[in-house]
């Protein structure tokens, strides 16, 4: 106290005359050498905690009262714990370990039920005797009367739960019809539980039947009957024995749910109302009942009851073995074991599988291959121009009987003619054009196709990281949510033990709200573009994808894309990098083959419109008749003498040359047309060249920063994280506000939100260069990838 005045004398005024300050400092220096001698003489008082056990299943709680008895008393005692004694769940035997415990300690710790049984018949305590115990508040009326029941030298603290909050919220989860109730053997008779289920169970118009089974003698045959599993008491279970009744229940689909939460929640146990950290809590007040007594006041006076929070807890790999429907708006009401939004999911989809996947299953993919195939048939079309043409024809004929008659025989009134004709194209200089043109055009059809898979494979990788950013904002809106549960659940704690005002929990619930809000909203936005990706995978629209995480492992970023980022950090080489990706884009990207294939149909157009009207065409041709049938009058020939009857089978042949004159100006105006689409087709080439120069420029130029702060953001994680730590740490110990909490919480979840923006910003720009290249990386290996780049 006279330290804090003098540097209060001191700071108060601006000028100190130099001689007062001296004999401050004398003085100050005399009380420091007083209270360290008067420290050195100071001998800690010893203390002697004995504690009694039913079972060695307590050992962990007890390694938590012990825990919490040291950080409480912050070495103001010398605290020694003598061995635990156990009485093996005998009465008898746990009145003469107590006894043990009183005549060798200070204070006795007495947990368990049998421990509580035998303490109740004792009328006096010789030493102060902390005992633990749970309580049903079903069975109690009036709580002020349980915390003024005072015994002298007894604190007697109770956790408590409740058989109608938990069967309340069971019928939340399945609203049974017959309810199977498990109580352990060994409690039975303590607590009237027909009085608190059969009016509650008739409330839910359901049956229920009490089992009460021993240590080992759980068989799952006995529940087939049953909706719902209730565990109003396990504690005195074998643990083995347990998990294999658990396990055949989920085989059956059976909702289970324990009363209180312990090991044997872990087993597979659907679901619970008590919190695993309660029993951290109840440690806490029970030390500090246990310190309390040390510091001399009286352990009748002290808390009897501690009112732990209760929520609806669900065990996921438990409700995903048994088919049980989670959803996100349970996340403001329930507490998950496991990570909801992961728990459910499929093996992990990767950018190169849905890439291959896109390739081979994409139907609009698919639709434009036919196109492909369709520009081949029609150079197998153009190509047939050089092919014979045959026709048979075959003709019957009537002819007026008079006319046949006169004809002496030339014509009969009834024939039959056949006639073959034959074609054939020598040489046309039109039709060899078309050839040309129709192989060039089909050339183009295929590079067409490859810009369309490549610009499908960029519509993918974008869907693909959209998604992979929704699926991430989604962990990480969870993970604040349940960095507030842990607030929360501090702030209740702190609460209940009267160390902080309720606004902080008011604060946190509200901020949960919302935070569950997001999760949801999130959610529905990563499943719209889940939705549109199985679309373009040709999968069914309602499929759930779960996509890899491997594209933000820095690490991943560093191996797979190393021989492009190497190229990067060099001046030299992104120099280099840069002009060689866009000579090899403007010798090989598709789009730009494309045009130039276009640009050879053109000017093979131009070939035919210009000299290609003074080259002639030459065919040949040649056509046999031949009259096969002859009926009716003049069927006989009957010429007059001197004169020859007509052959019925006659043939000729012959070459034909065709040169076109005039064809109405149309070669001149075709031409002209042909002439401005080279234009256009060169005006398109020198833009989609300066485009591609541009995008791969900017691209390159853009990498170099996305991989600088990517570094930068990770490490903003870490120090965040750190930060958020160490301000958890002080809140939890009342050395800080929440709202500084709040803010390192804000901060962290930033800081992992600008951690995926950075990378995702990184393989966005990388697409760019893949979509102009026509090469994506990801469908490569890194030696696939070093030697492509290599040979630029």
């Amino acid at each position: 106290m006279i330290y804090c005045h003098i540097k209060t004398v001191i700071r108060s005024h601006k000028a100190v005359d130099l001689s007062e300050v001296i004999k401050m400092k004398k003085l100050l220096s005399l009380i420091m050498m007083v209270s360290i001698s008067v420290t050195s003489g100071y001998t800690k008082r010893k203390v002697e905690i004995g504690i009694v056990a039913d079972q060695s299943n307590y050992n962990h709680f007890i390694e938590e009262i012990k825990s919490e008895i040291s950080q409480i008393s912050a070495d103001a005692f010398d605290i020694h714990f003598s061995n635990i004694r156990y009485n093996q769940s005998n009465k008898e035997s746990a009145c003469k370990i107590y006894d043990q415990a009183v005549q060798q300690s200070d204070i006795v710790i007495a947990l368990g039920m049998y421990n509580m049984m035998m303490l109740t018949d004792n009328k006096s305590f010789m030493k102060p005797t902390i005992m633990s115990g749970n309580i049903n508040l079903d069975f109690v009326k009036d709580l002020d009367q349980l915390n003024n029941h005072k015994i002298k030298n007894v604190n007697c603290l109770f956790s408590s739960y409740s058989y109608r909050k938990d069967l309340a919220s069971l019928y939340t989860l399945n609203h049974f019809k017959k309810l199977a109730i498990i109580v352990d053997k060994d409690n039975e008779g303590v607590l009237p539980l027909e009085d608190i289920f059969t009016p509650l169970l008739e409330s839910f118009d359901a049956e229920y039947k009490i089992h009460r089974v021993g240590l080992s003698d759980l068989d799952p045959l006995d529940y087939d009957e049953y909706d719902a599993i209730y565990f109003a008491s396990t504690s005195t279970f074998e643990r083995k024995n347990f998990k294999e009744f658990i396990q055949e229940m989920n085989k059956s689909q059976k909702v289970t749910f324990i009363s209180q939460q312990n090991t044997n929640y872990k087993q597979g146990v659907l679901a619970t109302m008590q919190s695993e950290k309660n029993e951290l809590l109840y440690a806490r007040q029970l030390a500090m009942n246990v310190v309390s007594v040390i510091e001399g006041k009286p352990a009748e006076e002290l808390p009897h009851l501690l009112l732990q929070p209760q929520k609806l807890h669900i065990n996921i790999p438990t409700a995903k073995a048994i088919g049980f429907p989670l959803s996100f708006v349970m996340l403001g009401e329930v507490v998950f074991t496991d990570n909801p939004v992961t728990s459910h999911l499929i093996e992990p989809l990767t950018l190169a599988s849905s890439l291959r996947t896109v390739l081979t299953d994409n139907q609009l993919l698919l639709a434009k291959s036919k196109s492909v195939a369709i520009s081949q048939m029609e150079v197998k079309e153009a190509k047939r121009d050089y092919l014979p043409d045959v026709k048979v024809e075959a003709s019957g004929t009537y002819l007026d009987p008079e006319i046949a008659k006169a004809s002496f025989g030339q014509k009969a009134e009834m024939t039959t003619d056949i006639s073959l004709e034959l074609s054939q194209v020598i040489y046309s200089y039109d039709a060899s054009k078309n050839i040309q043109i129709k192989k060039h055009l089909a050339k183009a059809e295929k590079f067409n196709f490859t810009v369309s898979q490549i610009d499908m494979l960029y519509q993918v990788t974008g869907s693909y990281l959209n998604a992979l950013m929704l699926q991430e904002k989604l962990q990480i809106a969870y993970q604040d949510l349940q960095l507030t549960e842990q607030h929360l659940e501090v702030a209740n704690q702190k609460y209940i033990l009267g160390q902080s005002s309720k606004s902080d929990v008011y604060r946190l619930e509200n901020q949960k709200i919302g935070q569950v809000q997001q999760i949801i909203t999130n959610n529905a936005q990563l499943q719209e573009v889940i939705q549109g990706l199985n679309v373009q995978m040709n999968r069914e629209v309602t499929d759930s994808i779960t996509l890899s995480t491997n594209l933000l492992d820095l690490s991943h970023i560093k191996s797979q894309y190393y021989p492009i980022n190497r190229r990067l950090v060099s001046v030299d080489k992104s120099h280099d990098l840069k002009t060689n990706l866009v000579s090899y884009v403007w010798e090989n990207t598709p789009s730009l083959r494309s045009i130039q294939s276009q640009r050879m149909a053109l000017n093979e157009k131009m070939k035919i419109y210009g000299k290609g009207k003074w080259i002639p065409t030459v065919s040949a041709y040649g056509t046999y008749s031949n009259t096969v049938l002859r009926e009716g009058e003049g069927a006989s020939i009957s010429l007059p003498a001197g004169f020859s009857a007509m052959p019925t089978e006659m043939y000729q042949m012959g070459v034909k040359l065709s040169y076109p004159i005039f064809n109405q100006n149309k070669r001149t105006v075709k031409k002209k047309i042909t002439n401005v689409e080279l234009q256009q087709m060169e005006s398109q080439e020198s833009y989609e060249k300066k485009m591609l120069e541009q995008s791969i420029s900017s691209s390159i130029l853009t990498l170099k920063g996305e991989l600088q702060k990517i570094e930068l953001a990770d490490s903003n994680v870490e120090i965040s994280e750190r930060s958020l730590n160490m301000i958890q740490e002080n809140y939890a110990q009342g050395q800080c506000a929440l709202i500084e909490v709040i803010d390192a919480q804000n901060s962290y979840i930033k800081s992992k939100h600008q951690s995926i923006i950075a990378k995702l910003d990184y393989y966005k720009t990388l697409m760019e260069v893949e979509k102009a290249t026509g090469y994506f990386f990801s469908l490569h290996t890194a030696e696939m990838n070093e030697n492509f780049l290599s040979q630029l």
